[in-house]
């Protein structure tokens, strides 16, 4: 099955086969502070057809805790990328990073984070997966020197009173 396209003013959308499935993961689910995390976006035609999809830069990226979007700050090149061809029972998985660079405009804190896959498939401009989790903790170091520094301040504390 060939999807057809249409151009709104220059950015291209095609629209999606209903029954294409985007999902996301990530590499683990415990990330120490400062550390990449890998995400993992994924498209699979679960039809009997296959499926070309004719789309825009970037094809696959991601929404980080409903907050950034990965393409933020980024240049693509001109025009558009190769069609995604999808067969029967495919899936296609796109890896992107969150490391230093997306770090500069969205810095991931100790605490828990979401993430969702984000295709630039149909005609309202974005195919969403499911919300995946992940956690990021302090470095086992840190972690040390705030247990210190509380005993510290504790022992302290005793003495002035």
């Amino acid at each position: 099955m060939r999807i057809p396209c249409v151009i709104l003013g220059l950015l291209l959308y095609c629209p999606v086969n209903a029954s294409l499935q985007v999902a996301v993961d990530t590499d683990k689910d415990i990330y120490l502070l400062n550390e990449t995390v890998k995400v993992y976006i994924s498209l699979f035609n679960p039809t009997g057809d296959t499926v070309t999809l004719y789309c825009t830069y970037p094809v696959a990226t991601y929404l980080m805790d409903n907050a950034f979007y990965w393409h933020q700050d980024k240049v693509f090149p001109a025009g558009f990328p190769p069609p995604v061809i999808l067969q029967a029972g495919e899936t296609k998985i796109w890896q992107l990073e969150h490391g230093s660079r997306e770090s500069g405009s969205y810095s991931l804190g100790i605490g828990n984070h979401t993430v969702q896959g984000v295709f630039n498939f149909n005609t309202t401009g974005t195919q969403y997966s499911d919300s995946a989790e992940f956690h990021v903790i302090p470095e086992p170091a840190t972690l040390a020197l705030l247990g210190l520094g509380g005993v510290l301040i504790r022992r302290k504390m005793i003495r002035l009173i």
